[in-house]
């Protein structure tokens, strides 16, 4: 039945709980949310092969049928596809939308909206791990480049010159890190990334 489907799927949506922090674990839920959405649009046609049928109903009823029929029309076309939920408070009677239909005050958002912003929300996801990883790749090269650069400048000869030590010493407490990406480069000739940036955007508080 197409309304025990609907209430089915607004449960699923409703009550999904908390997103994983693994990029294949959130990849799974996304496949898996892809095949749903196909679902929602194959009762697409249930929705409106149900609505139909109710608009050629209303046109043959009795009067005083007509207010149940436009209200359980109004119930399948809401629960399946509404933009937004109005505004819940007490109230008696149906409210006209701008494009001339009309909806229950305070009936829940369709199983439409929900199904994509669920799947807005697991792509999303799924791009800040990602980004994250990169970025800690980025920080690992940063830190393998430091390491190396400080190995190879204990190996040279201190200078004699006070200026140059002064130099030295200045460049080493003024800029312990670089500031900006591709700042000092790596032995194969390449930039390093910015460690303070990497950092900032892992959410250190560097």
């Amino acid at each position: 039945m197409l309304l025990e489907w609907l209430s089915e799927a607004e449960q699923s949506l409703r009550f999904r709980g908390a997103l994983p922090d693994d990029a294949e674990a959130l990849q799974s839920l996304i496949d898996a949310h892809k095949e749903f959405m196909k679902k929602v649009e194959e009762k697409r046609v249930d929705v409106n092969a149900a609505v139909g049928m109710g608009e050629v109903i209303l046109a043959a009823c009795h009067p005083d049928c007509i207010t149940t029929i436009k209200h359980w029309i109004t119930i399948i076309r809401a629960r399946f596809e509404e933009v937004s939920p109005p505004p819940r408070r007490l109230c008696s009677g149906p409210v006209v939308r701008s494009d001339g239909g009309r909806h229950q005050r305070g009936w829940p958002r369709g199983v439409l909206t929900w199904a994509k912003q669920h799947q807005q929300r697991l792509e999303s996801a799924l791009s800040e791990l990602v980004a994250n990883a990169e970025l800690l790749e980025e920080l690992l090269a940063w830190i393998q480049w430091a390491e190396t650069t400080l190995i190879q400048r204990d190996q040279e000869p201190t200078p004699q010159n006070i200026d140059q030590v002064k130099a030295l010493i200045s460049e080493h407490q003024v800029s312990p890190v670089p500031k900006t990406v591709g700042t000092r480069e790596r032995g194969g000739g390449g930039s390093c990334p910015s460690m303070e940036e990497t950092l900032t955007s892992l959410g250190s508080p560097y």
